[in-house]
């Protein structure tokens, strides 16, 4: 008796755990040798992912009362890439809680199919399928609590049928050379964090989303034909703007209405001749850098702004030939550094400035390797620093008039160096700075009479 109730446990035991084996197994979504569904029917409580046209097609038999994805939705995404060719299995989807994903489907045309989605908790993905030429298909979608990246798809030429998308958390456009417009995006009103585009290089401008009114960062980056940034008429402010090798960009015409910019970076636009575009924007809460910009000419376009409470760097913009934008400027809480631009001879635009340095964490100011530059009188009515005093390699400079009315105390180094013609150094600022032992100082390789700390003193008596 013994032996058949062992025998009797043996055997339950057995096809319990056979029977548990298939369950686990159950909750892999797609089709195995026998063609059955992997996923238990209706269960939409966890991520699924579609690799294949025939797992598509079958979706709404498998899953017919499933109207919302508790988890991540992705399609495609196999590493040699998915051979689909429409979504129309998915019409039934009406909300994604989690990120819905679409990726390497190598035929696919247009997202037709996904028509009554209205909203995506997390992230919507469209990335690397070579063949997509429309966003239709997500016509009904409202809402993208996280990031919308469109990123990699060679021959998307619009982003028609995303007209009613009203918000979202970020928004990537990046490598899409076919893309010539962001029409499609006129519902747009409110991007929480970020837009980004780059390298969408036969994008000409931004028109397409002329209801957003609001903004985090804006960057701008590395598209070939880019003309301006006309297309953004209801924005007010933006909290970072970058930039970046846009190489056709000529001004920044579009930003008309900005009031309020937290920082600006503008970077290597080789096309570009002033940064007229943003003439309303009267404070900068951060720093405002503009370099290597080899075409540049002016600063024109700043001229509304009266205070910057970072820094400002004017980096070796080699046809720079004015500053005069910056005539408004008063104070700079952070840094002012001028580079390496070789054809400015002056720096008349700064006459309003009167402290720099005023911020928390201090400053300093920089003049250092431009080829012309033979007066710096305009910065006569600076009477704080909060930092370093650095002048250096400036080959045509002769006097540093303009620096006298700088409190001494002030001023926390002072470095005078490499530039072989200054020769009159002896102003107030500098020789008060050197009455006081201790202070750091370097001067060396200037001409005569500014070429030691006494031959200053010297001529200070």
């Amino acid at each position: 008796m013994k032996t058949i109730k062992l025998l009797g446990l043996t055997c339950f035991t057995f096809l319990l755990i056979m029977t548990s084996q298939s369950c686990i197994k159950g909750f892999e979504f797609g089709d195995n040798n026998n063609d059955q569904n992997t996923n238990p029917p209706n269960d939409c409580t966890t991520g699924i992912i579609l690799s294949s046209q025939k797992e598509i097609d079958k979706f709404s038999k498998k899953h017919s009362d499933c109207t919302q994805i508790f988890g991540n939705l992705i399609i495609g995404r196999d590493d040699v890439g998915s051979f689909i060719t429409n979504l129309d299995g998915l019409r039934q989807l009406t909300k994604i809680n989690g990120d819905l994903i679409m990726e390497r489907c190598a035929a696919l045309k247009n997202l037709k199919g996904l028509d009554n989605i209205t909203e995506v908790s997390g992230t919507v993905l469209v990335r690397s399928n070579d063949f997509l030429e429309y966003m239709d298909g997500l016509t009904n979608l409202r809402r993208i609590g996280n990031s919308l990246d469109i990123n990699n798809n060679p021959s998307l030429i619009n982003l028609n049928g995303l007209a009613k998308l009203i918000t979202l958390g970020s928004f990537s456009i990046e490598s899409n050379p076919a893309l010539t417009s962001l029409s499609g995006l006129q519902g747009l009103i409110s991007i929480a964090q970020g837009l980004y585009i780059r390298s969408c290089d036969a994008l000409t401008n931004l028109t397409g989303m002329k209801n957003l009114t609001s903004l985090g960062s804006l960057s701008v980056i590395n598209n070939e034909s880019l003309a301006n940034l006309s297309g953004l008429q209801k924005l007010v402010d933006i909290d970072y703007l970058s930039i970046r090798r846009n190489p056709s960009l000529v001004n920044l015409n579009g930003l008309q209405n900005v009031k309020a910019i937290g920082s600006i970076e503008v970077f290597q636009n080789t096309g570009l001749l002033s940064l007229n575009g943003i003439n309303n924007v009267s404070t900068i809460e951060g720093g405002i850098s503009i370099s290597e910009n080899s075409g540049l000419v002016s600063l024109n376009g700043m001229e509304s702004i009266s205070s910057v409470s970072g820094g400002i760097r004017i980096n070796e913009n080699k046809s720079l030939i004015n500053i005069n934008g910056l005539k408004n400027v008063m104070s700079i809480g952070g840094w002012l550094r001028i580079r390496s631009n070789r054809l400015l001879k002056n720096l008349e635009g700064l006459e309003n400035l009167t402290n720099i340095g005023s911020g928390l964490y201090g400053g300093y100011l920089r003049i250092e390797s431009n080829l012309s530059l033979k007066s710096v009188s305009a910065l006569r009515n600076v009477t704080s620093l909060g930092g370093n005093l650095e002048v250096k390699t400036n080959a045509s400079l002769k006097n540093l008039n303009g620096l006298d009315n700088i409190e001494p105390s002030t001023i926390t180094e002072l470095h005078i160096t490499s530039s072989n013609n200054l020769a009159v150094c002896n102003v107030k600022s500098i020789c008060e700075y050197l009455k006081s032992e201790g202070r750091p100082v370097t001067i060396e390789g200037n001409a005569l009479g500014c070429n030691s700390r006494e031959e200053i003193e010297a001529m200070c008596q």
